[in-house]
């Protein structure tokens, strides 16, 4: 998974690695600090941004 600037069209950091299937939702807290991913490999993964 990557983060991408929508305003400079750039990727941001380094991409999220850990899940071994393709992800189906993604959701960000409202604190934009955390996102959670869900994939069809059947984990979900929390990310501290």
């Amino acid at each position: 998974m990557r983060l991408w600037d929508a305003a400079t069209r750039r990727p941001i950091g380094k991409p999220l690695t850990g899940h071994t299937d393709a992800i189906y939702s993604v959701v960000f807290n409202r604190d934009g600090a955390t996102l959670v991913t869900g994939s069809h490999d059947q984990t979900v993964r929390l990310w501290r941004l």
